[in-house]
Order: C-alpha cells, then structure tokens, then sequence
C-alpha cells in the first residue's frame, strides 16, 4: 500500500472511532475525556499529514477531534515515561449552536491531547462563508506558504435538518477553486447508515460533482458501538455507520501517480 493511500485510509479509521467502538475492538484502552474504549491497534500509527487543517462541520463538544487526537496517542508508541507531544493541526470547528461551540472550546484547553503548537478556532454557521476561507489563508502564511493538508470533516452533520445543502456546496466549491485548488483536500462523511439520513447527503455530492470525487466507487459500511448511554436506547447501542471518502483532484492525482 503507498504513503497517500495509507494516510487516507488511516484518517477514515480514526474518524470512524470518533463514533464510538467498532465492532469486535478490543476494549484494554480508555478514553478519559469520554470514558469510553477504543481498539488498540498497535500494529498501526495514524501518519500525521504535513501542515494539516482539520474543518470540523457541526463540530459540536469537540468529539471528532479529540477522538482523532487521542487515536493518534493511543497507536503512537512512546519511550516509557516521555511526555507524548500530542496531534498538532489547525483546527477549525463550526456548529451553529454557541453553548456548543464554547463547550468546545473548553474541551480543546482541557483535554490535554494535543500538540502546544495546535491552534483552535470555532466559529458559527453564519460566518462560514467569510471565516473558513479567511482562517485558511493565515495558516498558509504561518506554514510558509507551504502545500496545505486539508480535512473536511462531516460527521453527521448531514443528517441537520437546518442544513441548506445548496448554500453548503456555493461554499465548498468557492474554498476549492479559489483558495485551495493546489493543496491536498479531503472530505470526510460519517452517517447512519439508513436512507432517510443520507438524502442531503447525495445531494451534495451531486452539487460538488466534479470538485470532489470518490476515493472508491462503493459505499463502506461499518458497525460501531454507541455507549453515550442515552436513556431511549440500550447501552452500548450497536450503530450501522456509513463512511465515504471524497478528494480534490490535487489529491487523487498523487494517489494515481503512487499506483504507477
């Protein structure tokens, strides 16, 4: 397997953790911020991608991200007794409700996962046309104006019913051709796996046809635990997760170019 497919391939298993435990982990690690396992996969280290900025669409409390940092601290080996550095990136976390955007906040100070030279930014729905682009482009010029690893994270955010998938694609399709169009991109879906949360989804893909485009041509599916402990349901919940992966042109040619 080559470096551009490895590192695709890890990033969709970290997110997919995100969620919760796959089915048959094995549950010897434990997430203190969440109290929740994860499998230890030893064999294997989440590669960190050069100057990588992390868009985390209804980021809510932080999950997906300190789900991915503490994926990278679990299958990371360390010295016995060193000071792991944690994941650095640029993250930018948006979610249209404010409470739970300062929930957020406090968890990227709190959770102690991540690297001292991360940066966190959260902004709201709203302010994503001007925001996004603008936040790109100083960490561009913070990074040297160096090709750019950008992750587009969409973890249920799909299923929103105060989505406006048209509005959401005008946005994408500007930050691709005009602020990112020779840096890495990479969109990340995660979903229940049932039909009726999925609709917006296939809207929008058709919407940034084109821009973005399938890693495979099959939909992946995944079988997760649920273990929120939420009172209208079984505790862990065994969940059906949906997954799909989407890169700009950027991308999918170096991982043409690997093939050969």
């Amino acid at each position: 397997m080559t470096q551009q497919s490895e590192q695709i391939n890890e990033l969709a298993e970290a997110l997919a953790k995100a969620q919760g435990q796959m089915q048959n982990a094995k549950k010897d690690s434990t997430n203190p911020h969440f109290k929740s396992n994860y499998r230890n996969n030893v064999d294997h280290k989440l590669r960190m991608f050069s100057n990588l900025i992390f868009v985390d669409f209804g980021c809510g409390p932080l999950t997906s991200g300190i789900s991915l940092a503490w994926y990278n601290l679990v299958v990371n080996k360390h010295p016995a007794n060193a000071v792991a550095p944690g994941l650095r990136l640029h993250y930018i976390g948006m979610d249209r409700s404010q409470p739970m955007l300062a929930h957020a906040q406090a968890a990227s100070v709190s959770s102690g996962l991540f690297h001292s030279k991360s940066t966190f930014d959260f902004i709201s729905r709203a302010n994503l046309p001007i925001m996004l682009p603008a936040l790109i482009e100083k960490y561009r010029a913070a990074n040297g104006n160096k090709q750019l690893t950008v992750v587009l994270n969409c973890s249920y955010y799909f299923g929103s019913r105060t989505l406006d998938v048209s509005s959401l694609v005008k946005i994408i399709k500007t930050l691709l051709q005009k602020h990112v169009p020779q840096d890495k991109v990479c969109l990340t879906y995660q979903n229940a796996s049932h039909t009726d949360v999925n609709t917006k989804w296939e809207a929008f893909k058709k919407g940034v046809h084109g821009h973005l485009i399938e890693k495979d041509s099959a939909n992946e599916y995944l079988q997760y635990y649920d273990v929120t402990g939420r009172r209208t349901q079984p505790n862990p919940q065994p969940i059906r997760l949906r997954r799909e992966l989407l890169l700009n042109s950027t991308w999918k040619d170096l991982l043409e170019k690997d093939k050969k």
